[in-house]
């Protein structure tokens, strides 16, 4: 049957290993609607981002999200789509109290995401939605355009915080700089090493690597925690199954 069907063992093999990794990725996100376990580790990023989007509705004050410049073409995607999972907590914190978040890009993907994410929050809060949304802006179509640009729009707008959550290259250092002149905390961070550096020593509280990735499970997303839960036991199979084969080889008892 198998052979009449052309599927080799190699396809049966990988094709049994997605559907284990797919049980165990629902079982664990299951087990987290069900249970609500806080085991996870504190990242005080994503701590101090919970706390001010509850000041952001006290004081009427937005949190500025800058996605980043673009194009997309050339835009690390995991980066992207985690700076649309932060934006998304924040629109739907913030409509609950028909507040606004504003959004600075320079690309026009991330510019209609955001609009997406942003309409679909005050929607599911029962606010009227507009057609566009100015609070939604596109600063410029290069980075360090994109920079001038996110800082000019925040200048004369006083902000609870300013989150940097997309990718960002060296312009990402002067936007940092340029809005701690409002004295509003600054939160953030990227995936790309030589720029982590740079903002490490900008930022009040900086993320980098695949702690930026964990936002969702972080921010209450439980597929995202189901996936964080499954790489970490997948690293632990890993770990054990190499330390396993070395001992066994060394021992004459395998290879």
């Amino acid at each position: 049957m198998i052979q009449a069907l052309g599927l080799g063992s190699d396809v049966l093999a990988i094709s049994a290993m997605l559907l284990a990794v797919a049980g165990i990725l629902a079982f664990l996100t299951l087990r987290y609607v069900a249970h609500r376990p806080t085991g996870l580790r504190r990242i005080e990023a994503w701590e101090r981002l919970k706390q001010l989007a509850d000041r952001a509705i006290e004081t009427a004050q937005p949190i500025h999200i800058a996605l980043g410049a673009g194009p997309w073409e050339g835009l690390p995607i995991a980066e992207a789509l985690m700076g649309w999972t932060i934006l998304g907590y924040i629109a739907r914190r913030v409509a609950t109290c028909a507040q606004e978040a504003l959004v600075t890009t320079g690309d026009g993907v991330l510019w209609a995401g955001a609009q997406g994410i942003i309409h679909e929050a005050r929607r599911h809060a029962g606010l009227e939605v507009s057609a566009a949304l100015p609070e939604v802006r596109f600063a410029g179509p290069d980075p360090m355009a994109y920079a001038v640009g996110s800082a000019e729009a925040v200048r004369d707008q006083p902000c609870t915080a300013h989150f940097f959550g997309g990718h960002f290259g060296p312009e990402g250092l002067w936007l940092a700089q340029a809005t701690a002149q409002s004295g509003a905390p600054r939160l953030g961070g990227t995936a790309d090493a030589f720029t982590s550096a740079l903002l490490y020593a900008s930022l009040d509280e900086a993320v980098f690597g695949e702690d930026l990735f964990s936002a969702g499970a972080y921010l209450d997303r439980p597929h995202h925690l189901g996936s964080l839960l499954t790489q970490d036991l997948l690293r632990l199979v890993i770990i054990i199954l190499i330390v396993g084969g070395t001992i066994l080889a060394s021992l004459g008892l395998w290879g």
